[in-house]
C-alpha cells in the first residue's frame, strides 16, 4: 500500500490491527516478506532535500540493518533504529532490515517506519505495520518456502489463471482443521485466490486480470482453532509480455483480393507483384526484389523504385531505370544484404554477385547497379534457404545455396580481389554440411540451422543451429535446437537488441528462440498474410530483417506468390498498473518516476503512441511536456 505526504513516501503492504502479519518467535526479514522502500517525487515542488532520514521504532522487539555503506546509523539492535543518508543509500539499508522479536504474545506490536527530508519545513511520511508475534510451540506455520513469482501480462479477454501454488502447513499440536486464508494489497493487479485443500497440503489458484501489469504483496495466513496463527508471504509480479506481438500491414495489398502492380506510394496505396528478400540499412530503409525492380519501403511505409523496369529483362549494368533486373525463377528468392557500411546493397541475380549504391550522398553510386563477380554454379541461383552474410569489416562475403543442392562447403567471396574460396569448417577444409539458412550474427559472427539428416554432409553438424566465427571458422552448436521438427527451410534474422532469432520455418508456428542457447522463447499462432494487429499473422518463407527491434518480412516467394506485401512484427504497446495511492484531500498525488517509466507503452519502435489517463475523481497534469508531440487535458479528468 502506497501512502503520501507531500512528495516523501513509504511503501508497505497492507496491515491492520485485526490483521496483523504473524511470524514464529524469531526474526523476520522485512527487506522479503515485508516490503518497505523509500520513494521521491520525480519533480518536487517544493523540492525534498537530502540527506533523507528513515527511523523504525517498535513497541516490542528490535530492528536492525547491519552496517550499511553510505549511512549514518544509529540505534541498531535496539527499538529506535534511524537511518541518514542519500536516498539511494537509504534503500540499499533498506533491503537488509531486519526485526527481532523472540517473545510470543496474543497481543501486537507495532514497528512504525518514518521518513523525512531535511527541509526547513521538514516532508514527511508514517506508516505503522501491525505484526504478531507466535508461540511456535503451540502456533501453526508454513513450512513450505514462498519464492516470488514472476509473470508476464496476457491479451486474453478473461483473468489469467497462473500455476497453482502448493503450500504445506503443520502444527505442533496436531490439530487437523487449519485454514489458510489470504489477502493482496494490490487488487487491481490480482483478479483472485482461491485456496483448496486439507491439512497438511493446500494450494494457491492466483488469477491476474488481464493486460494490467504490477507488482502486488500476497499474504498467506495458517490459523488454527484457538486464534494462533503465522504468516509467510511472496511477491508477485507481472510484466509487459515481449512477444505479444502486434503484425501489420507496413505496404501493399490488405486482403488476398488486393491490388498488385508496381505502384510506388504509402501504405496500401502503394502495390507489390512479388517481393522477395528482405535487407535493412541503417537509415531505416528495407529493400527488396519486386519481379524486374529493386524497390525500398521506409519505416512508415513509403515504396520507392530504386532500379530496374516493371518489363521482363535481364541483367544489364546501369543506374536506376537503366539497370537490368534479371528475373527471378519461381523456385528463386532474392538473396541480398546491405553492406556493413550501408553504402551498398549486395544481390545475386542472373547468375552474378551484384551490388547497387543506396548512399544517398554518394551521387556517383546512388542506384548505380553494378555486376560484381559470376556466381560458382552451385551458387549461382539461391533458393530458399540459401543466402549469404558478411564479414565485420566488410571485405568477405560467406554463402550458402539452399537444401536442394546437398551438403555443400561455405564458399568465401574476397570482395578485394573477387575472388571465391572453400572456408574450412572448424579447421578442416573437408567438412560440408547442408544449410536450411544462415543469417548475419553479432560480432562478426553467423548463424546455420542445418538439416537434421546426418545423411548429408559432415555428420557433427547435422540437426544443429550453430554459431559461426568467421574469422576462424570456428563452429559452436547452441545447446537446444527446437527447430528439428519443423520444414527444413523458411527464413530467419537475428535482433541484437533482444538476442533472439525469429524463425519462419514454411510458415509452421513460427519461433523466437534465444540466440545464445536456442532454448525456445515463444510459438507465434501466425497463419493470416493480412489480418492486423495482436490476432495478425505472417508467412515470412521468403526473408526476415531487423530494423530497429522491428522484424520486417516480404510476404512473396516461391511459396506465397500471394502475399505481394511487406509486414511489420513488433511488441505490441503495453500499460503498466502502478499501484493504489492513498492521500488526504485536497492535497497532489504524484506517480514515482519508476511508475511513469512503466506506465506507458512497452517500447514497441512506433514512431508515435497515444494514451490517455482518466479519473473518476479530481484532475490529471503532467510536470512536464518535453518530448510529447501534444498533450490535452492538462487539469481536468482526462489527460491525453
Amino acid at each position: 500500500m502506497t501512502t503520501s505526504t507531500g512528495r516523501i513516501t513509504l511503501v508497505v503492504p497492507e496491515t491492520t490491527a485485526a490483521n496483523p502479519f504473524g511470524f514464529p518467535a524469531d526474526t523476520l526479514n522485512l527487506a522479503g516478506a515485508i516490503a518497505v522502500s523509500l520513494l521521491d517525487a520525480p519533480t518536487p515542488s517544493p523540492s525534498s532535500t537530502p540527506p533523507f532520514q528513515v527511523t523504525v521504532t517498535s513497541s516490542a522487539g528490535t530492528a536492525s540493518v547491519g552496517s550499511p555503506a553510505n549511512i549514518t546509523v544509529t540505534g541498531d539492535g535496539t527499538n529506535s533504529l534511524q537511518l541518514q543518508g542519500s536516498l539511494a543509500a537509504i534503500n540499499a539499508a533498506l533491503g537488509a532490515l531486519v526485526y527481532t522479536n523472540a517473545t510470543a504474545s496474543a497481543t501486537n506490536a507495532t514497528i512504525t517506519v518514518t521518513a523525512r527530508d531535511s527541509a526547513g519545513t521538514p516532508l514527511t511520511d508514517s506508516r505503522v505495520i501491525y505484526v504478531r508475534v507466535a508461540n511456535s510451540t503451540v502456533a501453526p506455520s508454513i513450512t513450505s518456502a514462498l519464492a516470488d513469482f514472476n509473470y508476464t501480462a496476457e491479451t486474453a479477454t478473461t483473468p489469467v489463471a497462473r500455476p497453482t501454488i502448493p503450500i504445506v502447513v503443520t502444527d505442533p499440536q496436531g490439530t487437523s482443521g487449519l485454514v489458510v486464508t489470504t489477502t493482496n494489497d494490490n487488487p487491481a493487479l490480482i483478479n483472485g485466490i482461491t485456496v483448496a485443500g486439507t491439512t497438511p497440503n493446500f494450494t494457491l489458484a492466483i488469477s491476474t486480470k488481464t493486460g494490467i501489469t504490477g507488482t502486488a504483496m500476497v499474504a498467506v495466513k495458517v490459523a488454527d482453532s484457538n486464534g494462533n496463527f503465522t504468516t509467510k508471504s511472496f511477491k508477485v509480479t507481472v510484466t509487459p509480455n515481449p512477444y505479444t506481438l502486434s503484425v501489420e500491414t507496413l505496404a501493399g495489398r490488405t486482403t488476398s483480393t488486393g491490388s498488385t502492380g508496381y505502384t510506388d506510394a504509402t501504405g496500401p496505396a502503394a502495390t507489390f507483384t512479388q517481393p522477395r528478400g528482405a535487407t535493412a540499412d541503417n537509415r531505416g530503409l528495407v529493400y527488396v526484389q519486386d519481379g524486374n525492380l529493386i524497390r525500398s519501403i521506409n519505416t512508415s511505409g513509403v515504396v520507392t523504385t530504386l532500379a530496374g523496369i516493371t518489363a521482363a529483362t535481364t541483367r544489364v549494368d546501369g543506374v536506376g531505370a537503366a539497370a537490368g533486373i534479371a528475373t527471378l525463377a519461381n523456385g528463386n528468392y532474392s538473396a541480398m544484404k546491405v553492406s556493413p557500411d550501408n553504402n551498398w546493397l549486395y544481390f545475386v541475380n542472373g547468375g552474378w554477385m551484384r551490388k547497387m549504391g543506396i548512399d544517398p550522398t554518394d551521387s556517383a553510386n546512388y542506384k548505380k547497379v553494378t555486376s560484381v563477380v559470376a556466381m560458382p554454379t552451385t551458387y549461382s541461383s539461391l533458393d530458399v534457404g540459401g543466402g549469404f552474410v558478411f564479414s565485420s569489416d566488410g571485405n568477405s562475403i560467406f554463402i550458402v545455396p539452399s537444401t536442394a543442392n546437398g551438403a555443400v562447403k561455405i564458399q568465401k567471396l574476397n570482395l578485394l580481389n573477387n575472388s571465391f574460396s572453400d572456408f574450412a569448417l572448424d579447421g578442416a577444409s573437408s567438412n560440408t554440411l547442408l544449410p536450411v539458412w544462415m543469417i548475419q550474427g553479432p560480432n562478426n559472427t553467423a548463424f546455420l540451422r542445418t538439416h537434421p539428416s546426418t545423411s548429408f554432409g559432415t555428420p557433427v553438424y547435422a540437426g544443429k543451429i550453430l554459431s559461426l566465427n568467421l574469422a576462424t571458422g570456428a563452429t559452436t552448436a547452441l545447446a537446444q535446437n527446437p527447430l528439428n521438427a519443423d520444414p527444413a527451410n523458411g527464413a530467419a534474422a537475428y535482433n541484437s537488441i533482444t538476442n533472439e532469432i525469429l524463425v519462419d520455418s514454411n510458415n509452421t508456428s513460427p519461433k523466437i528462440i534465444d540466440a545464445s542457447t536456442g532454448a525456445l522463447k515463444y510459438t507465434l499462432t501466425a497463419t493470416d498474410r493480412y489480418v492486423d494487429g495482436l490476432s495478425g499473422g505472417f508467412d515470412a518463407t521468403d526473408a526476415i530483417t531487423v530494423y530497429g527491434g522491428i522484424y520486417y518480412l516480404s510476404q512473396s516467394g516461391p511459396a506465397t506468390t500471394t502475399g505481394a506485401n511487406i509486414r511489420a512484427v513488433k511488441p505490441a504497446p503495453g500499460l503498466f498498473n502502478p499501484g493504489s495511492a492513498t492521500f488526504p484531500e485536497g492535497q497532489a498525488n504524484y506517480f514515482e518516476n519508476n511508475a511513469l517509466e512503466k506506465m506507458g507503452v512497452s517500447g514497441n519502435g512506433s514512431t508515435s503512441i497515444a494514451y490517455t489517463l482518466t479519473a473518476l475523481y479530481g484532475t490529471l497534469d503532467v510536470s512536464s511536456v518535453t518530448g510529447l508531440t501534444g498533450v490535452s487535458g492538462r487539469g481536468t479528468k482526462s489527460l491525453s
